[in-house]
């Protein structure tokens, strides 16, 4: 009788591991894509080791990030603005992408010098993509993490304004009221802050809605 080929073999071995994965409602191709994300998280992480001033430009502050899951990739030139004030402010970047959008990370990496990017699967919206950064960043120390998500809200047609009121009064134009901003995140209590927008009625037809909002913060 021959040998099964690798192939063969291969899948043999995935069989008891797909089945368990169905009882899960789990995608394999889901565990390997955050596995990937959480290595090529650990490669940064190794870069950085070796040059203080970050291979991307910018030396990490190693306490504070922002998280933004770019879905909409069009959204991005109007959040640009945003975390150029965060990066000035101390922040670390984070942009996480769908596998659709993984080709833009050169192009956001060129435009915020220091930001790392990482392809995640679209998982309950942002909140997959959050959960793989997250434990990436609390295993490395940092105290706090702003959560920003590119979103439309398509189910109404305000969407955009809401976004950007949300977006808006988590990372204010004013430097000191940003300064402020940073500083509440490092206070001592763990909790989560959301702006007044993502915890009122939604415009102009949404249910009050608490979560998820476009952007909120807390601590790791």
């Amino acid at each position: 009788m021959p040998r099964p080929t690798l192939g063969r073999r291969i899948r043999r071995r995935l069989r008891p591991v797909r089945a368990r994965l169905r009882e899960q409602r789990t995608d394999l191709r889901d565990v390997l894509a955050v596995r990937a994300a959480r290595r090529h998280l650990d490669r940064l992480d190794r870069l950085d080791r070796l040059d203080r001033r970050g291979p991307r430009g910018r030396p990490r502050t190693g306490d504070t990030a922002a998280v933004l899951h770019l879905y909409y990739a069009d959204v991005w030139p109007a959040l640009v603005p945003s975390l150029e004030r965060l990066a000035h402010a101390g922040v670390d970047l984070y942009v996480t992408l769908p596998r659709q959008h993984s080709h833009l990370a050169p192009e956001i990496e060129a435009a915020l010098p220091g930001t790392r990017c990482v392809t995640v699967p679209n998982r309950g919206r942002d909140v997959l993509p959050f959960l793989v950064v997250a434990e990436h960043l609390a295993d490395r120390g940092y105290v706090a993490a702003l959560k920003i998500h590119a979103k439309k809200s398509l189910h109404f047609g305000a969407g955009d304004v809401w976004r950007d009121q949300m977006v808006e009064q988590l990372v204010p134009t004013d430097p000191a009221a940003l300064a402020e901003l940073v500083e509440v995140l490092h206070c001592s209590t763990p909790g989560s802050s959301a702006p007044e927008a993502a915890t009122s009625p939604s415009p102009p037809t949404g249910p009050a809605t608490p979560t998820p909002s476009a952007a909120s913060s807390s601590r790791l």
